[in-house]
């Protein structure tokens, strides 16, 4: 076993374990079509002890896309929202594997991270036998049981990471990323209180917000594609915003793992003004020696989901690399998404 390292990629913390060989087998998956529960003030978890920071960085972008090639927006009527649960809540997310991984939970009065500020993993404690609901993009929420603990991380780790096994297990992820598909968490309350929609349609002023997204960056983003596209009301006001996966990734070199030139980004993006922000990016420029210089970590959306409760949903966005993957959750503030939970595993 080879050693590796907690390091924060982007905005997800990867506590450590190779995960690309992630089983494309499903026991069992959600079922499809999403549905509808309220404003937080939301405290980031302090940054967990030992990581380092490579291969992205988070911008604003100060770009204003055409309001006449948007996507369509939604007219429902705002969606009153209220206080979240003040019962706490962890948040796990799943994959093909046995063990689900704890991404940290929602206190009761804060998001609380999953490791402390040294860098130890918080016990989720979850009792075997709690009901749990499972939610991922695009399909309806099911119940799930937690079973006994098994093994989320061990690769790197003086002892390994649990997470219970939830059951029924999450399917392997949507090509051509790797890693988790589903997240869990016991609620007793509407995880979808607006449909999130993914778009298959080529928007070219969402395409044009990526290439501002890099504007000043060492990557040819002319090569650059809208990736995922999701649609949804964030907060109820009846309003959309809509989350834009922008990037390409080169075919490896030869004795490369890291292709250069690669990038991807996640970008907030106002479907009424067009008003375009970066929420977190990844690219691999060349140094001077012709070698790239950073690790690319690509990004998809895994759900749009309200994870404590109140009316308000969460993002919860996937991100993967050459062999690790991670999970982070971010929360909406009517304006900015800011990360509050992440963990992964990988090399």
């Amino acid at each position: 076993m080879r050693h590796t390292e907690r390091v924060k990629i982007g905005m997800v913390l990867i506590p450590a374990l190779v995960v690309a060989s992630c089983s494309a087998s499903e026991d069992a998956t959600p079922s499809p079509a999403p549905t509808g529960g309220a404003s937080t003030t939301t405290v980031a978890p302090s940054t967990t002890a030992a990581t380092t920071t490579i291969a992205t960085t988070t911008t604003e972008v100060a770009t204003t896309v055409p309001s006449t090639t948007a996507a369509p927006t939604t007219t429902a009527a705002p969606v009153p929202t209220g206080d979240p649960t003040d019962v706490s809540t962890p948040v796990f997310a799943g994959s093909s594997g046995d063990a689900w991984l704890y991404l940290g939970r929602w206190t009761g009065s804060a998001w609380e991270a999953a490791f402390d500020d040294a860098g130890a993993p918080v016990p989720a404690d979850v009792a075997e036998g709690s009901e749990v609901t499972i939610a991922e993009l695009g399909q309806n929420p099911v119940s799930g049981t937690i079973g006994a603990d098994g093994v989320a991380c061990e690769i790197g780790f003086a002892d390994p990471v649990g997470g219970p096994v939830i059951s029924p297990n999450a399917g392997a992820p949507d090509e051509p990323g790797f890693g988790y598909r589903a997240v869990a968490l016991p609620a007793d309350w509407d995880v979808h209180p607006r449909a999130a929609v993914s778009i298959d349609d080529t928007i070219q002023a969402y395409a044009d917000a990526g290439v501002a997204a890099f504007a000043g960056d060492a990557v040819e983003t002319q090569a650059g594609e809208v990736d995922h596209t999701v649609v949804a009301d964030l907060d109820g006001d009846g309003d959309t915003e809509v989350l834009v996966v922008f990037g390409h990734e080169n075919e490896p070199v030869e004795g490369q793992l890291r292709p250069p030139g690669g990038f991807s980004a996640l970008l907030l993006i106002d479907a009424d003004s067009q008003a375009a922000a970066s929420v977190t990016k990844s690219f691999t420029p060349l140094t001077d020696d012709g070698e790239p210089t950073q690790i690319l970590e690509n990004y998809r959306v895994l759900d749009v989901v309200d994870l404590n409760g109140d009316g308000i949903s969460e993002v919860v966005v996937h991100g993967w690399y050459f062999e690790g993957a991670g999970v982070g959750v971010y929360s909406y503030d009517g304006s900015t998404l800011t990360e509050v939970l992440s963990a992964g595993c990988g090399a």
